[in-house]
């Protein structure tokens, strides 16, 4: 644009403003393209996963020094190692310490209550883990941490000599983690980049709202046939299972109603399958899933423990209906965006994922 000629100082007064806007433009094109470079992912880890018992993933994992093979858990809170294996590295076996009980009647010693639970570790299954290990090094491909906290438990399986623990949430979570079972990869990412722009493998995707639980549980929810179902993301779990208490209170099924089909056990012990029409949540839509169906053992575990502890303030940690499985989620690539609270998905064979940017 051209400018005329002024007096001097109307002149001076223009060329200081052009030279700020100037200045501005380039600050405005300098802070695009720092912001362009902070969108890119940063890649931490990416570990090739083997297949494990019932087509579950297994990544490669280093305890002091020791090479293994871990199961990948979003269900599990905290990483787990076989006891057996911790006793082989010397590594102590400590007790997890319970509250002590608070003497709060005066003049009567005897009567006792605690103020809160004390802190209490669970498998699914409702068995009680009361010790744990402190690993003085721990790798995941390039992610390096030390004093990394392990509970302890019998986990060995004879048929995959190198397995020897479960990879739980307090682990990864940290990171953004993309999971690619077409691929066999588990990817993690810094959660330092711009919000949303995490999807490199494919031009269309859906977001999903997530929450976490007091555990570090991944949570959603999920539409059953038209039901709201409070749902767990869960790698470690082979199928996607409803409660049998979800069933009876919001289907009306029961282990003797048609359709139902029994795989093992009997009476409310027994597991059972069941076709349902539709699963959906967001743009994941799943037709005529047939959904495992179990009594939920940890709930039943839980409520157990407050009545035998008769505690004043219960345990309000809450149960999923709904586990969310690998036989759902391998039809899937997701990327979880810990920090966003954010689940992105696609098809499984939505894309041809070029390698991440570092």
């Amino acid at each position: 644009m051209e400018i005329l000629r002024p007096a001097l100082i109307r002149q001076t007064r223009l060329e200081m403003i052009a030279r700020a806007a100037f200045a501005a433009v380039l600050f405005a094109a300098f802070a695009s393209g720092a912001a362009a470079h902070d969108c890119k992912l940063h890649a931490m880890a990416s570990l090739r996963t083997e297949a494990g018992p019932e087509g579950l993933m297994l990544v490669p994992a280093t305890v002091n020094g020791q090479q293994i093979l871990m199961l990948f858990d979003t269900g599990a809170a905290r990483g787990i190692l076989d006891a057996s294996f911790a006793h082989q590295l010397g590594l102590p076996a400590n007790r997890i310490p319970l509250a002590q009980p608070v003497f709060a009647l005066p003049r009567h010693p005897l009567v006792s209550f605690q103020m809160a639970p004390s802190t209490q570790f669970f498998t699914a299954n409702g068995t009680r883990l009361n010790t744990y290990t402190v690993a003085s090094s721990f790798d995941l491909g390039a992610v390096h941490a030390k004093g990394a906290t392990f509970m302890l438990a019998g986990f060995a399986d004879p048929n995959i000599p190198g397995l020897k623990g479960i990879l739980g949430s307090d682990r990864f979570r940290d990171y953004d983690v993309e999971i690619d079972p077409r691929a066999r990869l588990v990817n993690l990412f810094s959660q330092d980049h711009c919000e949303g722009h995490v999807v490199y493998w494919a031009d269309r995707y859906s977001d999903l709202p997530i929450g976490f639980s007091a555990d570090g549980e991944i949570r959603l929810v999920m539409t059953l046939d038209g039901n709201d179902l409070d749902t767990v993301l869960d790698t470690g779990a082979p199928n996607t299972t409803l409660s049998l208490q979800a069933a009876r209170k919001v289907f009306g099924l029961d282990t003797d109603s048609p359709g139902m089909e029994k795989m093992a056990g009997e009476g409310r012990d027994g597991v059972y399958r069941y076709r349902f029409k539709s699963l959906t949540a967001g743009g994941i839509a799943i037709a005529n899933p047939r959904l495992v169906l179990v009594r939920d053992t940890l709930a039943d575990r839980l409520r157990q423990e407050e009545i035998d502890a008769h505690h004043l303030m219960p345990d309000t940690r809450r149960t999923p209906q709904l586990i969310l499985g690998m036989d759902v989620l391998r039809q899937l690539h997701l990327y979880i965006a810990y920090k966003e609270h954010k689940l992105y998905v696609t098809a499984a064979s939505a894309g041809t994922p070029p390698s991440p940017a570092h």
